[in-house]
């Protein structure tokens, strides 16, 4: 047992900073409802089988412990990403696509890492569902620069990890081997 009232990786979060953050998510999602993303709110826990089965995240990065109402394995979510892919084709399936729809809440890792080595943080996202195009990828970079420029937030870069990024922006054959 140690001596500290939190354990590593999570910190008590008091003004201004409390303030600061909480001015941060309602700014992006702000700018989010300003172009017709539609805000949801996904549990932070659910059946361990949930997180890890069709929404893809990993068990290794997850808090886990037993329900004591149903006997079964839960998880605190570490990223909110495949929860929304899980509410847009299950509980909004029905929904005339594409969906647009943003999210903001706590996560939790299961281990830090030296360049994050915070366990709890934020995220806030935007996601445009079932419309796969350049210009469905441009209007959530766009959403993403103005959320953040509506935050305050200055000299802002955007990486894109997208596997086949190159094949989707240029016509085929005009990129070198």
């Amino acid at each position: 047992m140690t001596n500290s009232l939190l354990p590593t990786g999570f910190r008590d979060r008091l003004p201004p900073e409390a303030d600061a953050s909480a001015r941060l998510v309602r700014a992006i999602l702000d700018t989010a409802a300003a172009f017709g993303y539609e805000r949801v709110q996904a549990p932070l826990a659910e059946f361990e089988g949930s997180l890890t089965g069709s929404l893809g995240t990993s068990a290794r990065d997850l808090l886990r412990f037993v329900d004591p109402v149903s006997g079964e394995t839960m998880a605190v979510r570490s990223d909110i990403t495949g929860q929304i892919g899980r509410i847009a084709t299950t509980r909004m399936g029905h929904h005339p696509r594409p969906v647009r729809l943003s999210y903001g809440g706590p996560v939790v890792k299961l281990r830090a890492t030296q360049l994050r080595p915070e366990r709890e943080m934020m995220q806030v996202g935007a996601e445009l569902i079932g419309l796969d195009s350049v210009t469905a990828a441009c209007e959530v970079v766009q959403v993403a620069i103005e959320g953040l420029k509506a935050a305050g937030v200055k000299d802002i870069t955007v990486d894109l990890t997208l596997p086949d990024l190159l094949d989707i922006l240029s016509p085929a054959g005009t990129w070198p081997n």
